[in-house]
């Protein structure tokens, strides 16, 4: 594979320039494929500005290696761009002490959503949520709730979220019923 060759006798600046083409999750699972000194030799390059995603896509035990190379600054500014429940499964299976002071670099936003997460027995479903809500009046003068005007009203509202979205929101009437369950990925940039 072309990628333990570079990783065998290719300079780092083909290594780096190779993995710009491999998707987080391939890599992740390369990761897992590689010897200990090709993996030290990845990881060396990787986490230089290391990707969130790759990070949560990583079997545990890799995740832990890569972790423990890092400081805790670095850990919580890879975990900081990460959903909620996702910097919730890198921070539950570290030692206590660890994750304290990993959490103490996290922004006080991001950090206040995590510590929710932590805070629900492990594998309940509280652990496993995301704490990001939009919350929109059914009580507009219009016959019935329009999903189009909301997303409309939303895409131009100053603090709607512009990331990555999310899939499966759903969006409760103040029931709570359920209108519709959509998959809102892009809808902040549509």
């Amino acid at each position: 594979d072309e990628l333990v060759r570079l990783l065998e006798h290719g300079s780092d600046e083909a290594v780096t320039e190779h993995l710009e083409e491999i998707h987080h999750s391939d890599l992740a699972d390369a990761f897992g494929l590689l010897s200990g000194n090709l993996r030290r030799r990845l990881l060396a390059l990787v986490k230089v500005e290391l990707d969130p995603d790759l990070l949560f896509e990583l079997e545990d035990h890799l995740r832990k290696e890569v972790t423990d190379t890092l400081s805790p600054k670095e850990v919580a500014e890879v975990i900081a761009g990460m959903d909620s429940d996702e910097a919730v499964q890198i921070l539950e299976d570290m030692d206590e002490e660890e994750r304290d002071e990993i959490l103490s670099e996290v922004p006080e936003e991001e950090r206040e959503d995590i510590e929710i997460g932590l805070a629900y027995p492990e594998e309940s479903a509280g652990r496993r949520m995301q704490t990001d809500v939009v919350s929109v009046a059914t009580d507009w003068d219009r016959p019935e709730p329009d999903f189009s005007f909301a997303a409309a009203q939303l895409r131009h509202h100053p603090h709607f979220p512009r990331g990555d979205g999310g899939s499966g929101e759903t969006i409760l009437d103040e029931g709570p019923e359920a209108y519709w369950d959509p998959d809102l990925d892009g809808f902040g940039r549509a």
